[in-house]
C-alpha cells in the first residue's frame, strides 16, 4: 500500500496519434493541468484509459500505436508515465508492460482503492475479444469518416445498460458503476476511485465513498483531489459541487 497525504486523480484522456485522439484538451492544457495538480497534491494517479490503444492500425499493433502517441505528445506522455496509473479497457494492453489493474493507497488512515471501473461493465462488454474487435473496427470506421457508425456501435452496450433495472443497496437505487463501487466497499477500502463512465461525481455508499474522476475526452477538463478530510472536484479550472 502506498502512503501519501493527498492525491489528484484524472482519467480517460484517450490520447492517440494520427488525428485519432479523443482528448478534449490540447498538449498545453494538459501540461498546465499536471502543473496545477502537482501544486495541490503529493501524488497524481491516472485512473485508466490514458491512451486509446484499442484502435491501432492493425490487430495487436498497440506497441507501435503507443510509440506513435509518445512521438505525437512527448511531454504529455512523459508526465503520464511518471505518475501512478492503472490500465483501463482502452489501454488494457498496458498490463503487458507492467501497469497494474488496481492500486491501493493509505491517505492518513484512509484506505483508497483505485481501478478504472470497466470491471463492472455490462456482460456484452465483458467479452473482451468481442470488445477488442468492435473497438478495432470502430477505429477504421473513424478513419473512413464514418464516425456515425462508430458511435452507433458504442451506443449498443449503453442502451443495454439503460434498460437494466437499477441495483438496490440499503434503499438506494444504484447505476452499474455505483453498484460496482459499493461491492468494492464491502471489503476493506474506505474510498473507491474509478473513471470509465466519464461522469464527474462523488457518492456516499454503504461502506464508504465513491469518487468518479470524470474525463478529459467529453469537452471538459475534469479532475478530483482527495485528502484525509475532503474531496474536491474540478471542471475546466473551477471547483464544482
Amino acid at each position: 500500500m502506498i502512503s501519501t497525504r493527498s492525491i489528484a486523480f484524472i482519467s480517460d484522456l484517450h490520447l492517440a496519434p494520427r488525428g485519432m485522439s479523443r482528448c478534449s484538451a490540447s498538449s498545453e492544457q494538459l501540461l498546465e493541468l499536471f502543473e496545477t495538480m502537482r501544486e495541490h497534491a503529493d501524488e497524481i494517479v491516472v485512473v485508466g484509459d490514458a491512451f486509446d490503444l484499442s484502435r491501432p492500425l492493425f490487430p495487436g499493433g498497440w506497441r507501435a500505436w503507443l510509440e506513435e502517441t509518445r512521438l505525437a505528445y512527448p511531454k504529455v506522455v512523459g508526465q503520464i508515465e511518471s505518475t501512478y496509473r492503472v490500465f483501463g479497457n482502452h489501454d488494457i494492453a498496458l498490463k503487458n508492460a507492467g501497469v497494474p489493474e488496481f492500486l491501493d493507497f493509505d491517505v492518513e488512515g484512509l484506505h483508497v482503492r483505485v481501478q478504472h471501473g470497466h470491471q463492472f461493465d455490462v456482460a456484452l462488454k465483458q467479452i473482451r475479444p468481442l470488445e477488442s474487435a468492435a473497438n478495432f473496427a470502430a477505429g477504421w470506421f473513424v478513419r473512413a469518416n464514418l464516425d456515425g457508425i462508430a458511435r452507433a456501435m458504442g451506443s449498443v452496450p449503453v442502451a443495454v445498460e439503460k434498460a437494466r433495472p437499477k441495483v438496490k443497496r440499503e434503499g438506494k437505487k444504484l447505476d452499474i458503476a455505483a453498484a460496482g463501487a459499493a461491492s468494492v466497499l464491502q471489503g476493506s477500502p474506505d474510498v473507491v476511485v474509478m473513471g470509465h463512465s466519464h461522469r464527474l461525481r462523488t457518492m456516499d455508499l454503504p461502506g464508504g465513498t465513491f469518487i468518479n474522476t470524470g474525463s478529459l475526452c467529453c469537452g471538459h477538463i475534469d479532475w478530483a483531489l482527495l485528502t484525509r478530510n475532503e474531496i474536491k472536484l474540478f471542471r475546466d479550472g473551477r471547483e464544482v459541487g
